[in-house]
């Protein structure tokens, strides 16, 4: 298990037992009785161990607790990793018209899906990318060619799947996240290798 995962638990463990802990002194002094106190400390408690099963809780009140999605830091973890290992490939980082079609594409995969757009045409931008990925130089075991494949074969099996009910809208929805965490993916990558492979280049952004 990676040290920040170790991290993690152990934070989620600490503030759990304090918690309870607090809980049982709460109890046992002045009364026994179960308040609106002990019911929010015993809310933090159980709310650690539910960070992986939903990203937001909402609490009467309007209280809500957002949640940082840990599949989106571990897909950006391996990213970084794979970039670090596959610092020696070559890319055709002077390709600045592909290079940057490529990088629409991957934002325009990417809003089809929080769109829910058809699969065919979110089909279209995944093939359009490859195509594009291959022009730069990765090859076929590199990261953004193993996600952008891996999401075109999960597109192409759901060509013609309409979502009539409620069921077929989570099934879609589930694939739709699948393929929305393989494009995630594809951009780290590609971001950490341009900044491995291209050390003195300085983002600018727009003010």
């Amino acid at each position: 298990m990676p040290d920040r995962l170790k991290n993690v638990k152990r934070i989620q463990i600490i503030i759990s037992v304090s918690a309870i802990i607090i809980v049982m002194a709460h109890l046992i002094w002045p009364s026994l009785q179960i308040d609106s106190t002990t019911l929010f400390l015993i809310a933090i408690a159980v709310i650690p161990w539910l960070i992986p099963l939903f990203k937001s809780l909402e609490f009467p009140g309007g209280w809500k607790v957002e949640f940082q999605e840990q599949e989106y830091l571990d897909i950006k973890e391996e990213a970084i990793e794979q970039a670090a290992s596959a610092s020696q490939i070559k890319i055709n980082w002077d390709m600045v018209a592909t290079l940057f079609w490529l990088g629409n594409d991957l934002m325009w995969i990417q809003d089809m899906i929080y769109r829910a757009a058809s699969p065919e045409r979110i089909l279209l931008g995944v093939t359009l990318a490859m195509q594009y990925a291959n022009d730069l130089g990765f090859d076929e075991k590199s990261l953004p060619i193993r996600n952008l494949s891996l999401s075109k074969v999960i597109l192409e099996s759901l060509v013609g799947f309409i979502p009539a009910n409620e069921q077929n809208r989570s099934v879609l929805e589930g694939h739709y996240g699948t393929v929305q965490q393989y494009i995630q993916g594809v951009k780290w990558y590609i971001d950490a290798l341009a900044k491995i492979q291209q050390p003195d280049f300085k983002k600018l952004r727009a003010y």
